[in-house]
C-alpha cells in the first residue's frame, strides 16, 4: 500500500466535464443530495486515483500522444436510480449504448497507460462493484422511493442531457476545503490552425497600406511577437507547412521581420531536420543574405537577381524589408551549413564575419565546432579549436578566432560548451586519453565539467570496453552530486551491449543506493542483457520489479522479453504479454511480430504463426527478411519444401529488385530449408537447397556446414553417405569456394566408415593443399581425426584394415573423379611423401613396407 500511495493518489482524478449546458439544473440537484457538491464539479470519472499533481505535466503528455486516437465526442446522458442496498439508493446521469461504448474505450485506453491507477480489489468488492460504470452523480438517496420522486419533479427539466466533449480534465483536491486545481488535455489530433494569425498579417497589412494611423512599433511588435511563439510550436510539433505558411504570409504581405523571429524561423526548420529552408530563409529575408555580393551563400548571384521561388515558397523580398541579421542567426546558419554537409562554406561565414561583422561570439565558433563533430571532422574540430591559441597560462584568457585572410582576429573566451563539443568529438572517434585530457583542460580554463560532460566521457568508456574508468566517473558524479539516470544508463546500455547481466543487475541496484530513481531505460537495458545472456527468469524478474514501480514498459522493453521467451519456446507467455501490449496500446513493430512468432516457431506450431503472418498488413506492418524467412522456415516446418522453395525464390527476386542484381538475401533462410529437411530426413532436399544456394551466389557459413553434414537418415551409411559428401564438396568448388571444416570432417569419417583408406589419403592430401577452410576451433578434432587416419592407413599396409571387392574399386572410383583440380580429389599417383598434414607427413612418421609395423599402431604418438 506504501508503494501504490507514492505512484497515486485519491486526491486527483482523471474525468470528462459537461459543458455549460443542463450545468445549472445538474448543480440545483447536487446542492441538496450530493454530498460532494462542494468537492468536486459534474463529472465522469475516467480514472481515481490518479497520479499525483506534480506529475500532471509528465502525465498530459503521455494523455496527449494516446488521445490522438480518440476524435471530439457528443455524449447522451438520461436519469436512473441505481440500489446500491436497503439504505442507500443513488440517483445518476447514464450514458445510452454509444455513448457508453465510446466512454469504454476511452476509459480502457488511459487505464491501459495508468496501470497504477486502479483501485484495491478490496475496496471495490466493498464498493459491491467488479467493473467500470460510466456515470455523474446526482445525489444520494435513503430508499430507491426517493430517488424515484426526485427523478419524476425533474423528468420535464433533464429528461436528458447531451454535450460535446473536447478535452479530458485532470482534477486535483489537495484538501476539502481548497480550491480544485485542474489541466486539461484535448481529444483528437492536434491540428495546426495558422487561420487567425493569416488573417491578423493581412489586416496589418491592409491598414497600413490604407494610410490608417497606428502604433505601428507597437502593433508590429505584438504580431511578431505571436508570429514567434507560433512558429517555435509548430517546430516543436515538426510541422513544416504551417511554419512555411507563415513566412508565406509576412513575405506576401510585405511585414518586416526582426532577427528575432528569423532565428526563431531558422531554428524552427532545423527542429524539423530541413537545414537548406533554414540556410534559404536566411538568403530571402537579410540583407547579408539576399544582397550581399560573393559566393558563401547557398544560392548564385543570378538566382537572387531573379526573383527565383524557392522551396518555402517565397521570393526574394526588397532590400527595405530586409533583416539585418544578428550574430545568433549566423550562429544558426552555420549549424544548418554544417548539418547539409558544407563545412567549407561554414568556415567561410565565419571568415566573412571576421573581415565584415557583426562580430562573431563564442556561440558562432561553437555551432561551427559542433558542425565538425557532426560531420565526424576531428582533424577540422582540432584545427579550430587549437586556433583560438590565447595564452594558455593565463587559463585561456584571450581566444582569438582564427585570423581571416586579411589577418584580422576578433577575440573570444570558450565556455563549458566549447570543451564539451571537444570532449564528444574524441568520444565520437574513441580517443578516450585525449577526452580525459580535454577534461582537464577545461578545469585549467576556470570552465567546470557538467553532466553533459560526464556523461560523454562515460561514452566514450564504454564504447572502448574501459569500464573501470566509467564506473570511476560515475563514482565522482556522485561526489560532485551530479549523479543522474542518463549517465548510469549509458553504462547499462554497454553491458547489455556485452550481455554482462550481473554487472548490469549491480549497478541498477547501485542506482538505487545511490538515490537515483531507475527510468524505464534503466530496466530496458538490463533486460536486454538478461536476454542476450539467455538469463530469461532474470528479465522477468526485472521486468516485475519495473511494473512494481508504476513504470509502464514500451515497445522495446515488450519486444525483448518475447524474444527472450522466444529463445525458450514460451509461447503461451509470449501471448500473455502481447495481449498486454495491445490493452495499453502499445504498438508492435515488426521485430515485436517476429519474436512472437519465433516462439511459436520454436515451440512447433508452424501453421499458427503463419496465421499471425496474415494478420501483419491490418497491423500496418511490412513483411521485412526477418520475418520473410520465418515465413520459409514455418512452410518447411510443416513439410511444404516447395512452398518454402517459392517463397525463397520470391525472396531474392524482391532483394534483386531492391538491391540490384548483387543484392543477396544472406544464408539464412536457405539454413532454414536445410536444417527442416535435415530433420525431416530428406537429405536430398537439403543437398538441392545447398546446391540453389551456390547457384544463387550466396556463399555458405559456416552454419551451412554444420546443417548440411547433420545427416539424420540412417539408411545413408557407407559409400551411399561419402558420396553425398564428396557431391557437396564438389558444388563448392564448382562455385570457385573453399569447403570448410565440418564438410572436411565429416568427408573423412564416413570414408574412414565406409573401409576406404585410399578416399581418406585424398582427402588429407587435400587439406594439407589448402583446399579446405579450417577454423582454429576445428583443429584439435581435426588432428585426432587425422591421426586415427594414419594408423588406419598404416594397418591398411599391413593387409588388415579392409578387403576390397572386385566391384567396390570402380564404383569408389568413379566418386573419386568428381572433384579436385585434376578431375578428383587428390593430385595422381600414390600418398605424396613430405605432405605438411596438420598432424605430420605420412611418410615420416609410419613405415608403409609393413617391416616396422607394430601390433598396436592405434598406441602410437
Amino acid at each position: 500500500r506504501g508503494k501504490q500511495a507514492r505512484r497515486s493518489t485519491l486526491s486527483t482524478s482523471l474525468v470528462l466535464l459537461p459543458d455549460e449546458k443542463g450545468w445549472d439544473v445538474i448543480q440545483e440537484i447536487r446542492q441538496a443530495h450530493d454530498r460532494k457538491v462542494l468537492m468536486w464539479p459534474p463529472h465522469v470519472t475516467l480514472l481515481r486515483p490518479f497520479v499525483r499533481v506534480e506529475d500532471f505535466p509528465a502525465a498530459s503528455e503521455v494523455l496527449d500522444e494516446i488521445l490522438n486516437d480518440f476524435p471530439p465526442m457528443t455524449l447522451s446522458f438520461q436519469m436512473k436510480t441505481t440500489k446500491h442496498h436497503d439504505h442507500c439508493t443513488s440517483l445518476w446521469l447514464v450514458p445510452d449504448d454509444e455513448s457508453r461504448d465510446k466512454i469504454l474505450a476511452l476509459q480502457e485506453s488511459v487505464q491501459a497507460i495508468f496501470p497504477q491507477c486502479k483501485r484495491s480489489s478490496y475496496l471495490l468488492r466493498l464498493l459491491n462493484k467488479n467493473r467500470f460504470v460510466p456515470h455523474m452523480t446526482l445525489g444520494q438517496f435513503k430508499n430507491e422511493a426517493e430517488a424515484l420522486v426526485l427523478k419524476a419533479l425533474y423528468q420535464e427539466k433533464l429528461s436528458s442531457l447531451t454535450f460535446p466533449v473536447n478535452h479530458l480534465y485532470l482534477l486535483s483536491r489537495p484538501d476539502k476545503t481548497g480550491p480544485v486545481e485542474q489541466m486539461r488535455v484535448r481529444l483528437g489530433p492536434k491540428n495546426s490552425d495558422t487561420s487567425g494569425l493569416a488573417l491578423a498579417v493581412s489586416e496589418y497589412a491592409s491598414l497600413k497600406k490604407a494610410g490608417v494611423k497606428l502604433n505601428v512599433s507597437k502593433t508590429r511588435s505584438v504580431l511578431l511577437e505571436r508570429c514567434t511563439c507560433d512558429v517555435a510550436a509548430f517546430g516543436k510539433e515538426q510541422n513544416v507547412s504551417a511554419i512555411t505558411e507563415i513566412v508565406q504570409g509576412l513575405s506576401q504581405n510585405k511585414v518586416e521581420m526582426d532577427s528575432k523571429l528569423l532565428n526563431t524561423i531558422m531554428g524552427a526548420y532545423l527542429k524539423c531536420q530541413r537545414p537548406k529552408l533554414t540556410i534559404e530563409v536566411f538568403n530571402n529575408f537579410t540583407l547579408q543574405g539576399a544582397f550581399s555580393p560573393g559566393t558563401i551563400w547557398v544560392k548564385s548571384a543570378s538566382e537572387r537577381a531573379k526573383g527565383k521561388e524557392d522551396s518555402t515558397g517565397t521570393s526574394v523580398p526588397d532590400a527595405t524589408l530586409s533583416v539585418d541579421a544578428s550574430v545568433h542567426c549566423y550562429a544558426t546558419l552555420i549549424t544548418a551549413l554544417g548539418r547539409s554537409g558544407d563545412l567549407d562554406r561554414a568556415h567561410a561565414v565565419l571568415n566573412r564575419m571576421v573581415e565584415t561583422g557583426p562580430a562573431p561570439n563564442i556561440r558562432v565558433v561553437n555551432s561551427l565546432l559542433g558542425a565538425c563533430v557532426r560531420q565526424n571532422n576531428l582533424t577540422a574540430a582540432q584545427k579550430l579549436f587549437s586556433s583560438l591559441t590565447g595564452v594558455r597560462g593565463g587559463g585561456y584568457a584571450n581566444f582569438v578566432t582564427p585570423a581571416s585572410d586579411a589577418g584580422v582576429c576578433v577575440a573570444v573566451q570558450p565556455d563549458e560548451f566549447s570543451f564539451n563539443i571537444m570532449v564528444n568529438a574524441y568520444a565520437r572517434a574513441k580517443q578516450v586519453d585525449p577526452a580525459f585530457k580535454m577534461l582537464l583542460e577545461m578545469r585549467r580554463a576556470n570552465c567546470s565539467p557538467d553532466k553533459i560532460t560526464y556523461s560523454t566521457l562515460i561514452k566514450a568508456c564504454v564504447a572502448t570496453g574501459q569500464m573501470v574508468r566509467a564506473y570511476d566517473l560515475l563514482a565522482e558524479l556522485v561526489d560532485l552530486g551530479m549523479q543522474d539516470a542518463f549517465a548510469y544508463n549509458t553504462v547499462l546500455a554497454g553491458l547489455a551491449k556485452r550481455k554482462q547481466w550481473r554487472e548490469a543487475a549491480a549497478i541498477l541496484e547501485r542506482m538505487q543506493a545511490e538515490m537515483v530513481e531507475p527510468d524505464l531505460m534503466s530496466y530496458s537495458h538490463v533486460i536486454t542483457a538478461c536476454v542476450r545472456a539467455v538469463r530469461i527468469p532474470e528479465a522477468k524478474r526485472v521486468f516485475s520489479a519495473m511494473e512494481d514501480k508504476g513504470i509502464v514498459p514500451n515497445r522495446q522493453v515488450y519486444s525483448s522479453m518475447m524474444a527472450g521467451l522466444a529463445s525458450q519456446g514460451a509461447v503461451t507467455e509470449a501471448q500473455v504479454l502481447f495481449k498486454q501490449m495491445q490493452e495499453r496500446r502499445v504498438r508492435p513493430n515488426e521485430f515485436t511480430m517476429s519474436s512472437l512468432i519465433e516462439a511459436y516457431l520454436k515451440a512447433g506450431y508452424a501453421s499458427e504463426a503463419l496465421l499471425i503472418q496474415e494478420q501483419l498488413p491490418g497491423l500496418g506492418l511490412i513483411m521485412d527478411d526477418v520475418l520473410e524467412t520465418q515465413r520459409i522456415r514455418a512452410l518447411a516446418q510443416k513439410g511444404l519444401f516447395s512452398n518454402a522453395t517459392a517463397a525463397l525464390d520470391s525472396l531474392v527476386r524482391r532483394t534483386k529488385q531492391l538491391e540490384g542484381n548483387k543484392g543477396s538475401v544472406g544464408p539464412i533462410p536457405y539454413n532454414e530449408i536445410i536444417k527442416q529437411a535435415q530433420a525431416q530426413q530428406l537429405p536430398e532436399i537439403a543437398k538441392n537447397t545447398f546446391a540453389q544456394m551456390l547457384t544463387d551466389s550466396v556463399v555458405p557459413n559456416r552454419m551451412t556446414y554444420e546443417l548440411i553434414v547433420a545427416v539424420k537418415d540412417k539408411s545413408w551409411q557407407g559409400v551411399k553417405r561419402v558420396e553425398y559428401f564428396l557431391d557437396m564438396i564438389e558444388l563448392v568448388r564448382k562455385a570457385r569456394l573453399k569447403p570448410m571444416g565440418p564438410l572436411y570432417v565429416e568427408a573423412l569419417q564416413s570414408s574412414v566408415d565406409a573401409n576406404e583408406p585410399e578416399l581418406a589419403g585424398l582427402l588429407l592430401e587435400d587439406c594439407a593443399d589448402g583446399k579446405f577452410s579450417i577454423s582454429k576451433a576445428e583443429r584439435d578434432r581435426i588432428e585426432q581425426l587425422e591421426t586415427r587416419v594414419l594408423n588406419l592407413m598404416q594397418m591398411s599396409a599391413d593387409g588388415k584394415w579392409y578387403a576390397r571387392g572386385p566391384n567396390k574399386s570402380a564404383r569408389l572410383g568413379s566418386s573419386l573423379g568428381r572433384s579436385g583440380s585434376t578431375g578428383r580429389l587428390g593430385s595422381a599417383g600414390a600418398p605424396r611423401g613430405n605432405t605438411p598434414f596438420i598432424t605430420g607427413s605420412a611418410r615420416d612418421d609410419w613405415d608403409f613396407t609393413g617391416e616396422g609395423s607394430s601390433s598396436n599402431p592405434e598406441g602410437r604418438d
